[in-house]
């Protein structure tokens, strides 16, 4: 499929679904992202989770989970090497985490009520967690001048309720 096709198909079901009436989980926002920002120390990145309510973080061997402000199992030990990891923080906002080969950590955060204009969509899908069954998931899409609506980017908002 090409590019144009892809785009035509992706705008078409975005109109669809807003011209039915439904608005299928759509709603304006502002999204501001920061970075990524490179760290090279891992303790650093490791000191940010301090703040995550729910998350998750690849290791080398493992994978370890935060709900509610705590670590399922063992939390990562000091001075571990994370690879990639997706939190929500206490404070509503999201951090990403990943390992970038010969550049550190890249770190990204975003946070939603301020910066740029666009739709967002809530995805929930079933977690691997027994307990906590929902794995939460926002879309951003921007409005591209040429294109229609694009999807631009997407953070983990938690393993719990969906936020509105």
């Amino acid at each position: 499929m090409t590019d144009l096709t892809s785009m035509r198909a992706d705008l078409e079901a975005l109109a669809m679904v807003l011209r039915d009436g439904d608005d299928g989980g759509w709603h304006a926002t502002r999204v501001r992202v920061s970075g990524p920002v490179f760290q090279d120390d891992p303790a650093a990145v490791l000191n940010r989770l301090d703040s995550a309510r729910d998350g998750w973080l690849a290791l080398p061997g493992r994978v370890v989970v935060r709900v509610d402000g705590g670590w399922l199992d063992a939390p990562p030990e000091p001075g571990g090497r994370p690879l990639r990891g997706e939190f929500l923080m206490n404070d509503g906002s999201s951090l990403a985490i990943a390992w970038v080969d010969g550049r550190g950590w890249a770190v990204t955060h975003m946070v939603e009520g301020d910066g740029e204009a666009g739709l967002a969509r809530t995805t929930v899908v079933q977690s691997i967690l027994a307990d906590h069954p929902r794995y939460v998931w926002r879309s951003y899409w921007r409005l591209d001048e040429n294109a229609g609506y694009r999807p631009w980017g997407g953070r983990f908002m938690g393993f719990g309720e969906v936020p509105r």
